[in-house]
């Protein structure tokens, strides 16, 4: 009889402890975006009339970009043949958290990228720009792969 009491006791604290440990909190998206970002490709794809023209992709080496907690971003990008190219801006996230919203300084253009892929190791973004030149409907999309 001792030793059963003792074993519901034992199952009844370890019952206690596994319904007190909550799974913890999940990051939110803004939490997730948080730091430094190595950029590792951006694929560029291009539409005519709503025919597919051509895709490229461009690899990088030590180009970062590091969003901020006052929601500043900076962009950098080292190379070979020119002076080193760096950004910065400003972000915002809206949409329940699907779309990002990026300024850069002395520029009112505000570019949206889609949220495709987000975690706290890797993050995939879509920017879509549209318009229209002699009679002919122009589509680009730049899809944009980081990780920590």
């Amino acid at each position: 009889m001792r030793q059963l009491s003792f074993l519901l006791l034992v199952l009844f604290t370890f019952s206690l402890f596994l319904s007190s440990c909550k799974k913890e909190d999940e990051l939110s998206n803004r939490d997730k975006l948080i730091g430094k970002w190595k950029y590792i490709t951006i694929t560029s794809t291009q539409y005519k009339n709503n025919n597919f023209v051509e895709t490229q992709t461009v690899n990088f080496i030590e180009a970062t970009r590091e969003y901020k907690s006052n929601g500043i971003y900076d962009d950098f990008f080292p190379t070979s043949s020119l002076p080193d190219l760096a950004e910065d801006g400003t972000w915002k996230l809206t949409d329940n958290d699907t779309k990002l919203l990026i300024g850069t300084k002395g520029n009112p253009f505000v570019d949206t990228l889609y949220i495709k892929h987000l975690t706290d190791k890797e993050i995939r973004v879509l920017s879509i720009n549209e318009y229209t030149e002699d009679g002919n409907k122009y589509r680009f999309e730049q899809e944009l792969y980081l990780k920590k």
